[in-house]
């Protein structure tokens, strides 16, 4: 375990808490292509603003365990206030919009610039970036031989989830994209077995990338 980590968690958590009932407003304006102003939430029901704040809080804290309190702490915690709307979003809509996914890209990569600062380790914040590249080019050959089972916003949000990877290591980011997969194919059989889908069915894969990214890089820290 990094040092710090307890206190990680716990500015994680209220970050979560704090964040949580904006976050659930966007999960309903962001993908309304009608909605100009979308930043600009609604009111939303009290079971929408737990879920959202459950899910925020779950990929907040396995994002401090993979930090500690260090540097790149803020990064990660923001990626997971990112993704836990495109959860929710890809879940409903079976979108992952550019709306959320390019302003979450440009605040991580300040982040994790403004970590680098603070480390004085260009290597990391250059392994992040070509990470994301090599995280876009994978999930990109990936959508076109799968020929629409896997869709454009997946691997743009694999390239989000590969930059804040490769922060972390090589390692990180392979065994990342790799539980993205397995957990979406074990979700898929899942729901197939249970007569919830069909074969034929299409099943948002975003949230499978997710939680194989944060799942990978909090195990990377603690084991």
């Amino acid at each position: 375990m990094r040092e710090g980590t307890p206190l990680a968690v716990g500015v994680a958590i209220v970050a979560a808490v704090l964040a949580g009932p904006y976050l659930a407003g966007l999960t309903r304006t962001a993908p309304d292509r009608d909605q100009r102003r979308w930043w600009h939430i609604r009111r939303v029901a009290g079971a929408r603003i737990g879920t959202t704040i459950a899910i925020t809080a779950i990929l907040a804290v396995l994002g401090a365990l993979a930090t500690g309190w260090t540097a790149p702490l803020p990064a990660f915690v923001g990626l997971a206030l990112a993704c836990a709307v495109l959860i929710v979003v890809d879940v409903e809509r079976h979108r992952l919009p550019d709306r959320v996914v390019v302003p979450a890209a440009v605040l991580g990569a300040v982040l994790l610039a403004a970590a680098t600062a603070v480390t004085a380790d260009g290597s990391a914040l250059l392994r992040a970036m070509l990470a994301a590249a090599c995280a876009f080019s994978a999930l990109f050959v990936a959508a076109v031989l799968a020929r629409g089972g896997l869709g454009f916003g997946d691997v743009k949000v694999g390239a989000l989830l590969g930059g804040h990877l490769g922060w972390l290591g090589w390692g990180q980011l392979a065994y990342g994209l790799f539980a993205g997969f397995l957990v979406g194919a074990l979700a898929a059989l899942t729901l197939v077995a249970t007569g919830r889908a069909s074969l034929r069915s299409s099943l948002p894969f975003g949230p499978a990338l997710i939680a194989g990214a944060f799942t990978v890089a909090a195990g990377s820290a603690l084991f």
